[in-house]
């Protein structure tokens, strides 16, 4: 009987390999459906692999905020500042990643020696936190390396 049905399972998929060149399997934009494997990464903090998996499928991430923070997340804990940059850049106009956005893209810049833009995006930060928050004074002593390294780069440019 097992083997009965086995053999008519078989000539079912031999007869309809044919048609399968007719139907169209592609998934709709709409539909865009982001592999389990990357967020396994991501929840497991191995960046570089969720890394290598966001920057290949970089064009269907594009429409989620979602996925575009943790990619952001991800390049930025391989060094890969360039394309953190970019997607952060996308997400700051996300009043939902505003904050954080404006954190990561500072950091980007000042790891760059990008120390201007990255007084911007501090203070863009700052401004979103409150006034008794402890990390205020941290952000202040950011500015001041930002600041500090514009002078060195006035004495000793790259």
């Amino acid at each position: 009987m097992k083997k009965c049905i086995g053999i008519a399972i078989g000539v079912m998929v031999f007869i309809g390999v044919g048609s399968f060149n007719k139907i169209d399997f592609s998934i709709p934009a709409y539909y865009v459906v982001i592999d389990k494997s990357d967020f396994d990464f991501f929840d497991k903090k191995e960046y570089r692999n969720a890394a290598i998996y966001y920057d290949r499928s970089w064009d269907k991430l594009i429409k989620s905020n979602k996925s575009i923070y943790k990619s952001g997340i991800c390049f930025f804990e391989v060094n890969d500042l360039d394309k953190c940059i970019k997607a952060f850049e996308l997400l700051s106009d996300s009043k939902k990643y505003r904050k954080q956005s404006s954190w990561y893209l500072a950091k980007c810049y000042q790891q760059k020696r990008n120390f201007r833009s990255a007084i911007a995006q501090y203070k863009k930060y700052y401004k979103t936190l409150d006034k008794d928050d402890l990390e205020c004074q941290n952000i202040k002593n950011e500015i001041t390396r930002c600041i500090n390294g514009i002078q060195w780069n006035k004495k000793d440019p790259i």
